[in-house]
């Protein structure tokens, strides 16, 4: 019998911190996962029309690709993925396609 292989989620609790807690709370958060090579932070969110689930993913060139779905017990479809996502963008890029604010 093998052992389960830990994922290291260091990445994904920092892009966690990069987009910020009070932002998190604005969305409404929650399910917060991970890929198994805790490179990539899923997360859905409460509020939008028109997203409901935000996959951010850390590149090798050190910047982001941020996925936004509207994912319905029916289907799943990709409303917007945006590459070469700053550091700096994250929060603002999350407002422009969930129509939500990130900070008061």
């Amino acid at each position: 019998m093998s052992a389960a292989r830990k994922v290291d989620s260091s990445v994904a609790e920092t892009i966690r911190a990069q987009i910020g807690s009070r932002a998190f709370m604005m969305l409404g958060a929650h399910s917060l996962t991970t890929d198994s090579r805790g490179r990539t932070l899923r997360f859905g969110i409460k509020g939008s029309r028109r997203v409901n689930t935000v996959v951010v993913t850390l590149e090798a060139d050190d910047t982001y690709t941020m996925e936004f779905w509207k994912i319905t017990p029916r289907m799943a479809s990709m409303v917007a993925c945006v590459a070469q996502v700053y550091v700096d963008c994250l929060r603002p890029m999350i407002e422009t396609h969930t129509g939500l604010y990130t900070s008061i």
